[in-house]
């Protein structure tokens, strides 16, 4: 059950700083980031 739990939050953590990394560099105004958020939102 330990390891279980360590494995849980571990992807936990992985999860959050991809997601924070991701929103934090779109509303910071990066161009790359503001690039690749506009290609994915017209992607159809």
């Amino acid at each position: 059950m330990g390891k279980r739990l360590a494995l849980l939050a571990i992807w936990l953590f992985v999860s959050v700083n991809l997601l924070y990394a991701a929103i934090f560099l779109k509303f910071a105004g990066v161009p790359d980031s503001v690039t690749l958020f506009t290609q994915m939102s017209q992607a159809t």
